[in-house]
């Protein structure tokens, strides 16, 4: 089962001012473990969030071991003032703001960075993105402030002068990414960067009399044939639905994208493998390895913990919060705490010592970054 590698959790894909009014006042567990449990039941056991405002993603994260699931998030995605992009995230209007928010965002626990670079497509005007893209030098400085940091970043970007500015500026993924021409795609190709087209965002959208179906074919048609210059040249790109955007449900998204894929390319053992080979670059790029926090990895995900033992930042697993899949009995520390820099690395295992029933890689086990002196401990 392939990865979702962009979705929205505070959304539901029915009505985004209802679903994000529910989380408000404050975040609403239920919700969120609705739609975790809806990636569960399909066996959907990664998960890259795109942010919110209101710590929706960030909220997410803690729970989502308890479903089996990697989850990944920004925690918000970043966009200058007077620009696209409030809705799921904070603004700025200087680079020294852009700073501020990026290490919010990384005091938070962001395993990326997520910036908006362009608007959204125009129903209205074939071909072109509502608002202005932001110029190639703020995109450039804004992706290497990233990189200093040590976050990799996704980028909202449509349009060919938006995903062109992206990728020159050395972006990690590129989001959506309508409306572009074979030389972006050559472009795309040529980079590192690997793009997530979201396709469904468009085509779940036939019959849902939103939208004429004179206006959404000409957009889906292009969007098939770029997606056939991508896989011809050999662009790196992973499966993303936009799950949470109208008509895109959590876990359904991702199999009406995968069947989009296959509608236009074919299914094949090749097709596959390039996919897979896009997700294995979004999920080893995505995470923070070396810089504040060690990675425990396995069925249960990421553990990040800063401070002392009993206290995790990322997921809380001590005291039995997060439950086994197997037997449903609460997590112990089971190895250790490794102190560097004031960091703990802990790793954990199953009270009930279900480990054994999983496949080796799937174990428990924590890998330690560039912040520890000690070896991979099993």
């Amino acid at each position: 089962m392939f990865g979702e590698c962009h979705a929205h959790l505070i959304m539901d894909g029915l009505n985004y001012k209802d679903a994000i009014s529910i989380h408000k006042d404050h975040v609403n567990d239920e919700v969120i473990r609705k739609h975790l449990k809806a990636y569960e039941e399909l066996g959907i056991v990664f998960v890259r969030d795109g942010g919110d405002a209101l710590g929706v993603s960030e909220r997410a994260r803690r729970l989502a071991p308890e479903y089996g699931i990697d989850y990944r998030t920004p925690v918000f995605a970043i966009h200058k003032n007077g620009h696209y992009g409030s809705i799921v995230g904070k603004g700025f209007d200087t680079m020294k703001e852009y700073h501020v928010l990026l290490k919010e965002a990384k005091n938070k626990g962001a395993d990326f960075i997520k910036i908006m670079t362009t608007g959204l497509l125009d129903f209205n005007n074939h071909g072109q993105i509502t608002g202005t893209p932001l110029d190639r030098k703020e995109v450039r400085e804004m992706v290497h402030i990233a990189h200093e940091e040590g976050m990799a970043v996704m980028s909202h970007t449509n349009g060919i002068y938006g995903v062109q500015a992206a990728v020159e500026a050395g972006v990690d993924s590129v989001e959506h990414g309508n409306y572009i021409d074979p030389e972006t795609i050559r472009e795309l190709a040529d980079s590192d960067s690997v793009w997530v087209p979201t396709l469904v965002t468009i085509r779940n959208l036939r019959g849902c009399g939103r939208y004429k179906e004179s206006v959404l074919d000409p957009i889906i048609e292009l969007a098939a044939k770029n997606l056939r210059l991508a896989y011809k040249y050999r662009a790196k790109v992973a499966l993303g639905s936009d799950a949470g955007a109208y008509m895109v449900l959590h876990g359904k998204g991702l199999m009406d994208e995968y069947q989009a894929f296959m509608d236009i390319l074919g299914e094949s053992g090749d097709v596959r493998a390039w996919l897979a080979d896009g997700e294995k670059r979004i999920q080893d790029t995505f995470r923070r390895l070396n810089l504040d926090r060690c990675i425990n990895v396995g069925i249960f995900g990421f553990c990040r913990i800063k401070g002392n033992a009993d206290t995790c930042a990322g997921f809380h697993i001590t005291g039995g919060d997060i439950l086994c899949p197997l037997c449903k009995a609460g997590y112990g520390c089971a190895i250790a705490s490794l102190k560097c820099d004031g960091i703990c690395c802990m790793a954990y295992n199953c009270t009930a010592d279900c480990a054994g029933k999983f496949p080796a890689s799937k174990r428990i086990r924590i890998i330690t970054g560039d912040c520890c002196n000690s070896n991979t401990i099993q």
